[in-house]
């Protein structure tokens, strides 16, 4: 099970918070890429343990690919999801 929150940082940025539970097999390589067409980039990336948060911090408004991957038991998770830009914001 993986929890998540988004948190604001200013006035056109957020955090990602990921917390994953039920993973004792090992650690989990957690990355985090943006989307652009069919393009992906890389934002960042961490390992992580049960429990221990993942935190993404400033991440500006697009489109980005959540991918964990338990390498041990050769699973993967894929969460897609979007930063809108704040309403009324020019750019």
């Amino acid at each position: 099970m993986a929890k998540s929150a988004l948190s604001a940082q200013g006035a056109d940025r957020v955090g990602l918070e990921l917390t994953v539970s039920g993973a004792e097999h090992g650690p989990l390589s957690v990355s985090l890429r943006t989307l652009a067409g069919d393009r992906t980039e890389l934002v960042a990336s961490q390992t992580a343990r049960a429990g221990t948060p993942v935190v993404f911090r400033g991440l500006v408004p697009g489109r980005y690919l959540l991918d964990i991957q338990e390498k041990q038991r050769d699973l993967r998770f894929r969460l897609g999801f979007e930063v809108a830009s704040p309403t009324g914001a020019s750019g």
